[in-house]
């Protein structure tokens, strides 16, 4: 079977959608994401951001601004709390870099020994989620799991 000129087009197409869909790892440009820094304060609980790994970010509408989390499960307490309407970012863990919380695993995880807190750390990559919760004798979870399990027993106090 011989594919003409137009199959080939559309065949090329197909794949260059599928792979840029696939390699999106990046936040799409409409969000205007501010960097997170140690020593910022979480819009919600008002507490340092010590940790990067475990920040989150919530980008509102034109006027609002953005919202900078210390960890997600604080920032999924903001959101119910005040039903306000942001995009959510999380922080992949191992790089640092926001990511979509779609995209992501999450693995839940004691983050303070010394008082039991508890949270969850997002990774892009699906195998250094696994790896992680390996070591955890747990498992990873999607963001609708996470969500999920907030709306039952929350994280954040």
């Amino acid at each position: 079977m011989t594919l003409t000129i137009v199959d080939k087009a559309v065949l090329a197409l197909v794949v260059v959608g599928t792979l840029a869909a696939t390699l999106s790892f990046t936040v799409p440009i409409t969000l205007k994401a501010a960097p997170i820094h140690a020593g910022d304060r979480c819009y919600r609980c008002q507490r340092l951001i010590t940790d990067r790994s475990l920040a989150a970010e919530g980008i509102g509408a034109p006027g609002v601004g953005v919202r900078k989390f210390r960890t997600v499960a604080c920032m999924l307490k903001y959101l119910k709390e005040s039903n306000e309407k942001l995009d959510v970012l999380v922080t992949d863990s191992p790089s640092g870099r926001f990511t979509q919380p779609q995209w992501a695993s999450f693995v839940r995880t004691t983050i303070d020994m010394r008082t039991g807190e508890e949270d969850y750390l997002a990774f892009r990559e699906p195998w250094s989620a696994r790896g992680f919760a390996n070591k955890q004798s747990t498992t990873p979870m999607d963001w609708e799991t996470v969500q999920a399990l907030d709306r039952v027993h929350p994280l954040a106090h």
